[in-house]
């Protein structure tokens, strides 16, 4: 019985060793930076560990995508500078998992593409996180974002960017900060609390037969890893609750608008939409909460909104090339590149004397 036991625990020993090195240099686990937050509230990454890795994605470690954090905390190779630190201006980004950007290699982001195609003229500044919506990108515009003093913000907007920003109509979400509808009709910002990765998580992560397990076989028990509501490569599914009032929806989308009106800046909303329609030929489709925006946008005239709808269309009518990486929603350097083309223009304007 002695032996038995001994031999099982060297098997076990054996077996885990070469499976630590098998999805270590075979199929490499993917790797991922450990969120953290500021006094504030705000999560972005933290800037003095896991500063630097590949991120792979699926049970067969699809992508192999360089990622890296910038000193102030996001996936980018810029470095962040105010006003007074820089002489050009500078635009903020803001979006969820498709411009944080885990799906393609960190020099192949939005931001470098415009700031290529801007000749190196203008800043382009990503505060990006994977399930942000709209509450939350004001959130970061407030305590984070305004401290470098952009000229002018981008936001980009889905599936469900209006209804997760108000807990009536979504959810309670464990991190983001949210807002909630009084009975009297008003909003008020709701801040959850700030827990960051713990140091044991941390020492079992080192592990790539756990990054394995968690990230990429995404098992449960184990937390999952980076994927959200986007990850799927059918449509996302709407966050929303299929009894949310249209109405309230409208309301809530001419709250939010009234928040980023009120910065003062330019802002340009960039809106996603879904793409079934534009691979299979299809009649046009959008997300209610882009609709619920378009509806309620005029008087707001610090902001514009560019829908990518008919810009997709154009572009698959040419290329025949999906939006995304294989089996998988979220952008490639390829949609990366052509969205910054789409979209520059458009950029120039918010930076022009109003």
């Amino acid at each position: 019985m002695k032996r038995i036991l001994i031999h099982g625990a060297l098997f076990s020993i054996v077996l885990f060793v070469v499976l630590e090195l098998f999805f270590r240099f075979v199929l490499p686990a993917s790797s991922w930076p450990r969120g953290v937050y500021e006094e504030s509230g705000i999560r972005k990454f933290d800037s003095e560990s896991f500063t630097s890795g590949v991120y792979t994605y699926g049970r067969y470690c699809r992508g192999r995508y360089t990622w890296s954090i910038n000193g102030q905390g996001w996936n980018s190779i810029f470095d962040y500078e105010t006003a007074a630190e820089r002489n050009k201006p500078a635009v903020a980004i803001l979006g969820d998992s498709y411009l944080e950007g885990f799906f393609s290699d960190v020099d192949k982001h939005v931001d470098v593409f415009l700031t290529e195609l801007f000749q190196g003229q203008v800043g382009f500044y990503t505060f990006a996180m994977s399930g942000g919506f709209l509450a939350q990108y004001i959130a970061i515009i407030d305590h984070h974002a305004e401290r470098f003093e952009p000229d002018a913000y981008v936001i980009f907007v889905n599936a469900a960017d209006v209804a997760a920003s108000i807990r009536q109509l979504s959810f309670r979400h464990p991190y983001y900060f949210q807002y909630s509808r009084e009975p009297d009709g008003s909003y008020q910002i709701v801040r959850t609390p700030a827990v960051s990765r713990s140091p044991l998580r941390d020492r079992l992560l080192a592990s790539s037969l756990v990054r394995y397990l968690r990230s990429n076989v995404q098992l449960k028990a184990l937390g999952g890893g980076l994927a959200d509501a986007n990850a799927a490569e059918d449509e996302p599914a709407q966050k929303r609750r299929p009894e949310s009032d249209p109405a309230a929806l409208q309301e809530a989308a001419g709250f939010l608008l009234s928040r980023l009106n009120a910065l003062g800046k330019p802002v340009l909303l960039v809106a996603d939409c879904p793409k079934a329609w534009i691979y299979e030929g299809g009649d046009r489709t959008d997300y209610p909460d882009v609709i619920a925006l378009k509806d309620v946008l005029p008087g707001h005239d610090n902001i514009a909104l560019l829908e990518l709808a008919p810009f997709y269309e154009e572009e698959f009518r040419k290329s025949g090339r999906r939006f995304s990486v294989s089996h998988n929603n979220h952008w490639d350097a390829y949609t990366n590149q052509f969205i910054a083309r789409t979209i520059q223009g458009h950029v120039s304007g918010l930076l022009q004397p109003r």
